[in-house]
């Protein structure tokens, strides 16, 4: 089975081709430029997607494609969850409960930082100010704190800091680790894995995670492989 799955995030649009779950393919789109996705979709028939904005129609951009969306309603697992649970989670949760079958952990640092619980079900999870936003909020609410640029990488492993960029980074960092190993013992996970535009800033202090950038990918073709013969 071949088809093109769609990712529409809070700030880019994921695409990639699929083949027996192998990636072929992948590009991202600014919102500006999804009208590229008819070109890097061309010859695929089928188009699986899920999205979190709300004005972005694809079924307009790809009107000769068979188009399949991914929420709340056709969910193939049990989602512990209001009918609010964005879509992008549930793919996750499906690469998880049809693939890996037992208890995981996904942090998803994004534009906002998503830590949730799978196993053969959606079990429930937290959203967390994402890092872009914390640094921004922090410059914009005080006079003195730096407005810090983005840094692509923050090896830096220790308590506390001894500087203000370190201070302010770290805060962010132990928090969400501190926090992170509760869950990881309360829930007793087996698999961890990592994912989103900033994870690799975070890498370093996530050492036993598996870093996989295209789950919500993975997860909709699993969706959609299993749709179809549901």
């Amino acid at each position: 089975m071949k088809i093109g799955v769609v990712d529409i995030g809070n700030s880019l649009v994921k695409c990639a081709i699929v083949e027996d779950e192998n990636i072929l393919l992948f590009e991202k789109f600014h919102f500006d430029s999804i009208e590229k996705m008819k070109n890097f979709f061309e010859g695929i028939n089928e188009i699986a997607y899920c999205s979190v904005v709300e004005g972005i129609n694809i079924r307009e951009v790809l009107k000769d494609k068979e188009i399949y969306e991914l929420n709340y309603q056709n969910s193939l697992i049990e989602l512990n969850y209001t009918e609010t649970l964005g879509s992008d989670r549930i793919a996750k949760a499906h690469y998880i409960a049809l693939k890996i079958k037992e208890i995981s952990i996904i942090l998803d640092f994004g534009t906002a930082t998503v830590i949730d619980i799978v196993d053969s079900k959606f079990l429930g999870g937290l959203i967390l100010i994402g890092y872009r936003t914390y640094l921004k909020c922090l410059s914009q609410s005080t006079s003195k704190l730096p407005n810090l640029e983005y840094i692509e990488e923050f090896k830096v492993n220790k308590l506390i800091g001894n500087s203000t960029e370190e201070a302010i980074i770290l805060g962010l960092i132990n928090s969400y680790k501190f926090l992170i190993s509760k869950i990881e013992s309360e829930f007793n996970v087996k698999n961890k894995f990592i994912t989103g535009g900033n994870a690799k800033i975070f890498l370093g202090h996530f050492n036993d995670y598996v870093y996989d950038p295209y789950i919500s990918l993975k997860g909709l073709f699993l969706w959609f492989k299993n749709f179809k013969t549901h």
